[in-house]
Parts: structure tokens; C-alpha cells; sequence
């Protein structure tokens, strides 16, 4: 969110957070991660729902 939204750097993030670049980094490559394979669970019912219309 503070990367995305609120256009914040790593390194702004990591001082807010009291942690590391890396940290972050590593953070933000693991939720990117996490919404790609939800996203791909998913993507059968998006495509079964605009095929039913």
C-alpha cells in the first residue's frame, strides 16, 4: 500500500517500517506473488462467469 498508493520508496517504506530495503523488497516480491497466484485460482471462474452471460 505505501509503495502503491501512497507512491512511497523502498526506502522511505523501510525507515516507516523500521526494517531494511531488502526487507522490503522481499516483501513486496512475496504479496506480488501471493496476488499472481490468486489471481491464476481464480481466473476459471471469472472466464465461467462472462461465458455464462
Amino acid at each position: 500500500i505505501l509503495s502503491y498508493h501512497e507512491n512511497m520508496s523502498n526506502g522511505e517504506i523501510a525507515e516507516v517500517m523500521d526494517t531494511t530495503v531488502a526487507a522490503v523488497e522481499s516483501l513486496l516480491k512475496r504479496g506480488r506473488q501471493q496476488l499472481r497466484e490468486m489471481l491464476k485460482r481464480h481466473e476459471r471462474d471469472l472466464r465461467g462467469a462472462f461465458t455464462d452471460c
